[in-house]
């Protein structure tokens, strides 16, 4: 009997925690879908090479979306087995709210699972490939795009002209005119020039020699020409690449090992190692989320039964949102060297712990105290008002 009613749970689990997934992946990859398209059209970047652009950041959005989607499946799940009494007979059958707590653990240390390998594993790995990529597609366009004879604007803020191109892709008489910062517009001219690719850092430099730099000042009275043997004009990777498909950068994409090593470096150092030891416990911190949902999802979802599916969604995100800025509020405060990195991520799993127990022990009895069932009668009657506007709207 009980594990027929867990193997039941859990799969009601999984329905919704796959439906939450998807909807919450999709919902964060449709605004980078819109502008990768854009490159496809705009910018004839090849298809196959966006396809490998999403697939690099989607573990930066897992690592999100997961936990998020533990919560929303434990609240719709629970919601609707109250709502259709199925809670009820439960425990008419003899079993407590306790005895059906197994598929929700299951499926909350899975997410655990997932979410801490992602955090030290895919997210440093898809961070770096996708940097990757992003410098060969530019390095690409920078080598293939030029034609000699004709002014090319590949990249944004510059003019190129070549008068040749030799086979290894030498450029002969260079003319360029640089207008990135309108306040400070200049001309370059050069006998000769090619690009540089600078794999470690992950940059294309247009490496020029025997030239020279010409600008005006802004009142056009006085003219400045400035000679060179050799000048190296670092190219901009594309705002529609660099700005608006970044993914986050920095200590995301290390390892804990270089974490741990630059933790300890800025320690000798006897410099501020909060800002690095905050994502070291992130990366532990945010899994967990996972098991905090999963204990406080059940007591909630029985909050909004009356509400259905629709109440469990809207409770989840305000939940989630609770629970970020929590995050937030403590990574400021232990970069500012305020409170210790470990409390900074830990509280917050912590407190919502503690009122998720506290909530499900006394939705576990049936008679609760009065004040707990004050409090149930007053969330029921928020979400089935807000129940019913919605359907009138709709």
């Amino acid at each position: 009997m009980v594990k027929i009613i867990n193997r039941y749970i859990f799969k009601e689990l999984s329905i919704s925690f796959s439906i939450g997934l998807l909807i919450f992946t999709f919902t964060l990859l449709m605004d980078k879908i819109r502008r990768l398209t854009e490159l496809v059209i705009n910018k004839g970047v090849p298809l196959s090479s966006i396809l490998e652009l999403i697939l690099y950041i989607l573990p930066s959005f897992f690592a999100v979306t997961i936990p998020m989607a533990v919560l929303l499946s434990v609240l719709v799940t629970f919601s609707r087995l109250s709502a259709d009494n199925e809670i009820t007979a439960i425990r008419a059958s003899g079993m407590s709210l306790y005895g059906i707590l197994a598929p929700v653990i299951t499926l909350s240390l899975i997410g655990v699972i997932l979410t801490t390998y992602i955090m030290i594993s895919l997210l440093p790995l898809g961070n770096q490939a996708f940097k990757t990529l992003l410098f060969n597609i530019v390095r690409t366009r920078a080598s293939v795009g030029i034609e000699a004879g004709v002014f090319n604007d590949t990249f944004e803020g510059l003019v190129i002209y070549v008068k040749e191109m030799s086979h290894s892709r030498e450029l002969q008489e260079v003319f360029i005119s640089d207008v990135r910062n309108p306040n400070e517009p200049y001309t370059i001219v050069a006998k000769k020039g090619a690009f540089i690719s600078d794999q470690s850092n992950l940059r294309v430099v247009l490496k020029l020699w025997d030239g020279s730099i010409h600008s005006q000042s802004k009142d056009a009275v006085s003219y400045n020409r400035a000679q060179f043997n050799s000048y190296d004009l670092q190219l901009d990777i594309d705002k529609n690449l660099a700005g608006e498909i970044k993914v986050p950068k920095g200590s995301r994409e290390m390892t804990l090992s270089e974490l741990w090593e630059k933790i300890d470096g800025y320690k000798r150092e006897g410099k501020n190692y909060y800002i690095w030891l905050v994502d070291f416990h992130k990366k532990f911190s945010i899994p967990f989320a996972c098991l905090t949902f999963g204990i406080i999802g059940p007591p909630l979802g029985l909050l909004t039964k009356k509400s259905g599916r629709l109440g469990g969604f809207a409770i989840s995100i305000g939940v989630i949102l609770v629970y970020y800025i929590f995050i937030s509020t403590g990574e400021n405060l232990s970069s500012e060297g305020k409170i210790h990195p470990f409390f900074a991520m830990w509280t917050p799993n912590i407190i919502f712990i503690i009122i998720g127990l506290f909530l499900f022990d006394r939705a576990s009895k049936s008679t609760g105290s009065r004040t707990m069932k004050m409090i149930y009668n007053y969330y029921d009657s928020i979400f089935s008002k807000f129940n019913k506007r919605f359907k009138r709207e709709t």
